[in-house]
């Protein structure tokens, strides 16, 4: 099955470059900009659930999104990758690196 990644905040202008990149690596990317009010709360726990991997951007997010999702991601054993501003390179490489279906390693330490 196809790798699932989920990116949480962020501008909408780079969750459409990730989602064309995901298209083009074979890599299901969705995308929740990060408000966690009304039915957003429900979607974020949706979308964590069912991710082989979030990805979340502190830099454009709100407090309660960025809180919530680092309690979805330990309640549902997603590994987190928390970014302040992510370039476009970085995003590139990360859905290159999932491309094929291969999932990150569990437990990957990110010690620059």
């Amino acid at each position: 099955s196809m790798h699932r990644l989920v990116v949480i905040g962020g501008l909408e202008r780079m969750a459409w470059q990730l989602l064309e990149e995901g298209a083009r690596a074979g890599v299901e990317v969705e995308w929740h900009n990060g408000d966690v009010r009304g039915r957003g709360r429900d979607r974020l726990d949706a979308m964590i659930q069912r991710a082989d991997e979030a990805v979340l951007i502190t830099d454009v997010n709100s407090h309660a999104g960025v809180h919530l999702a680092k309690q979805l991601g330990s309640r549902y054993g997603t590994p987190l990758r928390i970014v302040k501003r992510p370039g476009r390179r970085m995003l590139r490489d990360l859905v290159g690196e999932r491309a094929g279906g291969s999932a990150p390693p569990r437990a990957a330490s990110h010690a620059a």
